[in-house]
Formats: C-alpha cells, sequence, structure tokens
C-alpha cells in the first residue's frame, strides 16, 4: 500500500513540475493581440475543415432565386472546378473577402450556370461545419479576365462570385454579395 502511495506521489510531483514548467515558458506568450488570438482560432477551423475524414468539401454555397446549391472545395484549379465551387486560396475563409470561382457551361458540373441571373438584394447562404452566414447580392459588374483587385481583402464581410462571359475571352462576371 505504501509503495502505491509512493508512486503516485511522484507521478503527481511529474504531472504538477511539467504543468508549472508549462505555465513559466508560456507566461510571457500572453502579450498576443486580440487579432492575433481570432486568427488562430480561424486557422484552426480551416485546418479542422480541410482535414475532414473522406472528404475535400469545406462547405456549400446556397443560392434560392437561381437554384444553386454547391460544394465549395478549395483552390481554384481546373480539377476542383469540374467537381465544386472553387475557393480562392489566398482569401480568408470565414470573414473579410471570401471569393469563389466556378464554370458556367462547358462541363458536367456548371454551378455558376445561373449566375447571371441574380439580382441585387437575392439571398446568398454560405454554409460550413460550423455556421451558416447570410449575405446579399449588392453589386453585379463585368471584369476584366486579369483583373484580380477584386480578390483583395476588404473590411467588410462579403463573397465575391466569379466565373466566365459567354463569348467574351477577356471578360468576366464578378458578383459580390455583402452582409446586411
Amino acid at each position: 500500500m505504501k509503495k502505491k502511495i509512493m508512486i503516485f506521489a511522484i507521478i503527481l510531483i511529474v504531472i504538477l513540475g511539467g504543468i508549472g514548467t508549462y505555465l513559466l515558458i508560456n507566461r510571457n506568450n500572453n502579450s498576443k493581440t486580440e487579432n492575433e488570438i481570432i486568427e488562430e482560432v480561424i486557422d484552426e477551423k480551416t485546418e479542422t475543415i480541410l482535414a475532414e475524414e473522406n472528404t475535400d468539401v469545406i462547405g456549400h454555397l446556397k443560392i434560392d432565386s437561381i437554384g444553386l446549391n454547391g460544394p465549395i472545395k478549395d483552390g481554384t484549379e481546373l480539377s476542383i472546378l469540374k467537381t465544386g465551387i472553387g475557393h480562392f486560396k489566398d482569401t480568408p475563409y470565414f470573414s473579410g473577402n471570401i471569393c469563389f470561382a466556378a464554370h458556367n457551361r462547358g462541363y458536367n458540373q456548371n454551378f455558376f450556370e445561373r449566375l447571371n441571373e441574380v439580382k441585387k438584394g437575392d439571398k446568398v447562404e454560405y454554409i460550413t461545419k460550423y455556421e451558416t452566414q447570410e449575405y446579399y447580392i449588392s453589386e453585379i459588374k463585368e471584369i476584366s479576365e486579369t483583373d484580380l483587385t477584386v480578390l483583395n481583402p476588404t473590411e467588410e464581410d462579403q463573397i465575391t462570385m466569379i466565373t466566365c462571359i459567354k463569348n467574351q475571352r477577356e471578360k468576366r462576371l464578378c458578383v459580390i454579395a455583402s452582409k446586411q
């Protein structure tokens, strides 16, 4: 019995020593700003979404007015756009300017086939494992195929959707949905 108590005491001392050491090492790391902490949480959520077992889907985009309900995958490579709506990897996943691209013709899956039919005020839902966010179409415009400024970060939360324009190789349709 004394041997069990002695082993328990040693284990307890090791655990408490480890906790104490951890607290001492991390004591000076508490100077992070609120934004840095939020970014860490967002990065963890993103890693979790991308690591979901047996799936490369990070969410869904839904626009009832045009019958869209499509899976979102990370990246805009042709292989991704053949099977889903592509998320521009250099844009955020949860806030700011979240940017997507998809085909509108010529493939088996043309998720933005009817994007040209949306109207200002139409609701857009961005559905992830963690939450559903609602946006409303606020801007519809043509841009040059080389105009990447629409992917720039914004202070406001918005979704930017880009697709080709039929018979206009140098142009793209850009639809922006904002939170109200």
